[in-house]
């Protein structure tokens, strides 16, 4: 795992796991340094809302809630994005086989791993490999991946 000498500054994999899980846990949301990156607002997904609706992406691939490049709805958005944090990805290696994202992950700045990161790093890893052999789509493995990691280093 390498970083960038520019970019969005991440924490270590280790109090990431643990402050990713928690806010699972919770139900609290999670909290992502986003800064201006607004990648998986345009990677096409379509985003259930929370009373059932469906926003569907524009032909560009952006949410039809993404106007001048912030979100319209961020006060009341889906739990999929109060949820969603692409570090999942960048952590467990799992390609989201959306470019937008990919590119996206290039961006964060790890600081130097630990040795607790690295094992932690090795852990959500090992759970991902486990996973794609399920089937499962890349966005499922890569969180359920550090959803396991973190109960795996929560038990002890």
């Amino acid at each position: 795992m390498t970083s960038t000498n520019s970019g969005r500054p991440t924490i270590g994999a280790y109090d990431w796991l643990i402050q990713f899980g928690l806010s699972l846990k919770e139900k609290s949301g999670v909290s992502v340094p986003c800064e201006d990156c607004n990648a998986c607002c345009r990677a096409g997904y379509a985003v259930r809302t929370n009373d059932g609706k469906l926003y569907l992406p524009k032909s560009d691939g952006s949410c039809s809630e993404l106007q001048n490049g912030k979100c319209s709805v961020y006060a009341c958005r889906p739990r999929t994005c109060q949820y969603y944090d692409c570090r999942t990805h960048l952590f467990s290696g799992v390609d989201p086989e959306k470019p937008v994202i990919s590119k996206a992950l290039k961006k964060w700045q790890i600081p130097r791993q630990s040795e607790k990161d690295k094992a932690v790093v090795r852990i959500i890893q090992a759970a991902a490999a486990t996973l794609s052999e399920d089937a499962l789509l890349p966005e499922d493995i890569a969180v359920q991946s550090c959803l396991l990691a973190y109960e795996r280093i929560k038990a002890g």
